[in-house]
């Protein structure tokens, strides 16, 4: 089974950020990734956040969801979230 694994951020709106979000891939993400992967799955991640100044944070999410997916096609995936990315969780 393929799955990929996708953080969203609660930046994405129709108006440009300085910095969306140097984060890191969350620990949370990282264990289900290893689990699957120890179970023979083949998992990647996803974490468009590491971006500075994208003049379109939405389309910058959605160019690189595309290209994930083109990229690798899965069985699956997976999304985390906080309660302040479940707006832009909801898009996805």
């Amino acid at each position: 089974m393929k799955v990929l694994l996708v953080v969203p951020t609660f930046a994405y709106g129709d108006n440009p950020a300085k910095l969306l979000s140097l984060s890191d891939f969350p620990t949370g993400l990282a264990y289900i990734a290893a689990a699957l992967a120890q179970a023979g799955h083949e998992v990647r991640g996803l974490n468009p956040n590491n971006a500075l100044a994208p003049t379109q944070p939405y389309y910058h999410l959605a160019n690189k969801l595309s290209a994930a997916l083109q990229e690798f096609p899965l069985t699956w995936w997976g999304l985390a979230g906080y309660a302040l990315t479940l707006p832009s969780s909801k898009t996805l």
